[in-house]
């Protein structure tokens, strides 16, 4: 483990959010970690519903055989990555993986419900698991061999009506990376061979970590009706038209917690989003208080932050250890009270991401501390959109941009999306990928293609990434 991981790691340790689990590859999620993975799962499951979408659970043990037929019918999917289980027989049918994905159990369940002939399309479904993937190069929370994830699939009658679907749930990916965990992202749609297997559209929102290396936080997939024909699936509009139906899958997982990690902290710690932190603030009383006062003082100052998670600590130590551990942790403020603050109605605020204290009047707490929360958010939103804008560069020039990849940048360049430029593109072995692609560019262009020369057809970020 080099340096960098074991920093990383520690802040996750030291944070209360994680630590190695036993096997390598696989973690434990504390309290606190598991409580932002909670936020996630509401924020999620609160704007899945307006969709009419539904919650189930599936078996985590899938027949090898299905990944093995899909791959016979596209040969995108790498057998390599499926966690199988040791079997004394050497029949393939007999063989069971462990799930990396869902994709065949939802759509032996969306077949099922058809042929019973009782639903109408579309289904949208989702399910909260944990998979399984034969990762070699592992580190936590961002690629695991075993990580915690969400995954909607849905079934539907017709392209246009799936890819409505396909916006409505990428918008929902966005307002969650943005409004949640205050990060900004480059979004787009995935090249044809950086695309989910079976996929014919994918859609991905990525986020640019420190040390410049991209990380795909989401992706949204149309899968046109590749699966429904390896099933064989069949519609029936009004009991006489026989229709194969199309498919989409999307997902985000506990990568996501590492993303904030990552993107938000500093020299001290931990740097938690307001809505993310398990205790939003901690009030710490330190000195001998005279209780007469303090009674009344305590109770209007609990009663100016019901609106928050908060929980009130007496100093055991110093307040300077105190304050340093309330740091490392991200807590996102914290209230300081002693004897003075006591008989002068005051309080003293420490914001965990500005120098300054403040100091106000206990009667006015709650506007305060609401005013403190807009800053705050506003504060870890424009840090990180300067930091992806510091970042991101454009070029037309091949050299310039395996120079700027080099130097640790994410470059923004003309490319020709074709199965033939991007093949060849790939056989050269970079140490870097296209990430996605921001938009498509006119027919009468006068770009070129910065890595082929030939008249480019979109504008795509490359970048190197996890």
């Amino acid at each position: 483990m080099n340096s960098e991981q074991l920093k990383y790691e520690t802040l996750l340790l030291e944070g209360g959010l994680a630590s190695p689990g036993l096997i390598s590859g696989t973690f434990f999620l504390h309290p606190r970690g598991c409580f932002i993975w909670e936020q996630i799962q509401s924020f999620i499951n609160k704007e899945f519903a307006k969709l009419k979408v539904q919650n189930v659970l599936f078996p985590s043990l899938i027949p090898y055989s299905g990944f093995v037929a899909e791959q016979k019918s596209q040969n995108t999917l790498d057998l390599s990555e499926i966690i199988r289980l040791h079997s004394e027989k050497d029949d393939l049918n007999s063989i069971v993986a462990l799930r990396p994905t869902s994709e065949l159990l939802f759509t032996h369940f969306f077949k099922e419900r058809i042929q019973e002939r009782k639903i109408k399309l579309p289904i949208l479904l989702n399910q909260w698991s944990s998979v399984y993937r034969s990762e070699k190069n592992t580190k936590l929370f961002f690629r695991s061999k075993e990580f915690y994830w969400q995954e909607l699939h849905s079934i539907h009658v017709s392209e246009d009506e799936a890819k409505e679907y396909l916006l409505l749930i990428d918008a929902i990916y966005k307002k969650l990376i943005k409004n949640l965990l205050c990060i900004s992202y480059l979004g787009g749609e995935k090249t044809k061979l950086e695309r989910f297997p079976g996929a014919e559209q994918t859609l991905t929102n990525e986020c640019i970590l420190p040390d410049g290396q991209v990380l795909q936080l989401t992706t949204s997939h149309y899968l046109s009706s590749f699966f429904a024909e390896l099933l064989n699936i069949k519609y029936w509009v009004n009991n006489s038209v026989a229709l194969t139906p199309v498919q989409l899958s999307a997902g985000c997982s506990t990568r996501l917690i590492g993303s904030v990690v990552q993107m938000h902290s500093d020299r001290l710690g931990l740097v938690l989003p307001w809505e993310l932190a398990q205790e939003q603030i901690v009030v710490v009383i330190f000195g001998d208080l005279n209780k007469e006062n303090s009674e009344k003082y305590l109770f209007t100052l609990c009663e100016k932050l019901n609106n928050y998670r908060f929980t009130i600590e007496t100093l055991s130590g110093s307040l300077g250890q105190t304050m340093y551990r309330l740091e490392r942790l991200g807590i996102p403020l914290v209230i300081i009270v002693g004897q003075q603050e006591v008989e002068n109605a005051r309080v003293t605020l420490k914001v965990r991401i500005f120098e300054e204290k403040i100091r106000c009047n206990l009667f006015e707490l709650k506007q305060e501390v609401s005013q403190i929360k807009k800053n705050y958010t506003k504060e870890l939103l424009d840090r990180s959109s300067q930091h992806f804008s510091s970042f991101v560069v454009k070029t037309r020039e091949w050299k310039e941009l395996v120079k700027l990849i080099s130097e640790g940048k994410v470059v923004l360049a003309p490319w020709k999306d074709e199965l033939e430029n991007e093949t060849h593109f790939k056989a050269q072995k970079y140490n870097f990928s296209i990430r996605c692609i921001k938009k498509k560019l006119p027919p009468n262009t006068n770009f070129c293609c910065v890595f082929s020369g030939q008249k480019a057809n979109c504008l795509a970020y490359f970048g190197r990434s996890y």
